[in-house]
């Protein structure tokens, strides 16, 4: 098994940026011995992070039916810590608790290859998050877990607005949290996918 890590930061100007953290974000990849299709049922699955991640808790559709392009959902997350004790504060200030829900919409539906959705406002997203399913020619796939800050204003670009001089050290402690995260959700996926895809070739024994 091989995996990897790294903050993004698109090709945005600065001076074209919404915002300073439009365009920031982070990847995390990993090689998954499985059929892509079966890595795609788990992606697409919006609960799929809450079985494996310690701040996914738990996601719903909002209308009944298959999910495709466009369709909606809220997510939940629950934590006792954000990465930053600026922005858990601001959470127990604005929200009474550690515990927030988000709108989504599904932005990218490329089968068994991408599958991406925008938190917020979808014409101006405060995030953009998604999986890439690529083949690695063998019998498995690379799959890419990231999540960039869009054009609209989040939690954590508020707070760091408000700490100018802690701005980057905010914005690192959030960044690094949304790491461990996407390797939780990334390497549970690998789990699943492999155990299935092992329970299947046994069967055919």
């Amino acid at each position: 098994m091989t995996d990897s890590w790294g903050f993004t930061d698109l090709a945005i100007p600065p001076a074209e940026r919404a915002n300073p953290l439009e365009g920031r974000g982070v990847s995390v990849s990993i090689e998954v011995v499985a059929p892509a299709e079966a890595v795609w049922d788990l992606v697409t699955d919006i609960n799929t992070p809450s079985r494996h991640c310690k701040e996914a808790a738990g996601a719903s559709w909002d209308a009944p039916g298959p999910p495709g392009m466009g369709s909606t959902f809220k997510g939940k997350n629950a934590t006792d810590d954000t990465g930053h004790p600026s922005i858990n504060g601001a959470l127990v200030r604005m929200l009474g608790g550690m515990e927030w829900e988000t709108p989504c919409t599904v932005t990218i539906w490329d089968q068994a290859r991408h599958f991406a959705y925008a938190v917020g406002d979808a014409e101006s997203p405060w995030a953009l998050w998604g999986f890439v399913i690529e083949p690695t020619g063998g019998d498995g796939v690379r799959l890419e877990h990231y999540m960039v800050h869009g054009a609209g204003v989040s939690g954590t670009g508020m707070v760091a607005a408000e700490s100018p001089e802690d701005a980057e050290d905010i914005v690192a402690g959030r960044f690094r949290c949304i790491r461990d995260n996407l390797l939780q959700v990334v390497e549970g996926v690998k789990r699943e996918a492999e155990g299935t895809a092992q329970a299947a070739g046994g069967q055919g024994d």
